[in-house]
């Protein structure tokens, strides 16, 4: 008798603490997508302040912006063709094509 009642003791002790464990790792990774929604709310902030901030540098120095500088702001005819492929967004990875573009450029100085 003793023992059987000991037992239930044991569960129900069991239990709540399997429900307490559960509860609380419940409320943890609640309070990890605050933060986490936290982070990215300060995020965007700084975004669209840093977008602000530089809007209003390229307004008081309109020779700074890229748009303006055009391709001739480069040296060499290579550095020229890269400017073109950044100002219209493609990266310039592809080493033959600029070499190739080089070649026809210069022959058709």
């Amino acid at each position: 008798m003793l023992t059987t009642a000991a037992r239930t003791v044991c569960r129900k002790q069991n239990r709540a603490a399997r429900e307490f464990r559960h509860q609380h790792s419940r409320q943890l990774s609640g309070v990890k997508l605050l933060e986490e929604r936290g982070k990215a709310a300060e995020n965007i902030y700084f975004s669209q302040e840093d977008q602000r901030l530089m809007k209003k540098l390229l307004e008081q120095n309109p020779d700074l912006d890229a748009k303006y500088n055009g391709a001739g702001s480069g040296d060499s005819t290579e550095e020229k063709i890269k400017l073109v492929f950044l100002n219209h967004g493609i990266p310039p990875l592809n080493k033959a094509l600029i070499a190739d573009l080089v070649v026809i450029a210069d022959k058709a100085k």
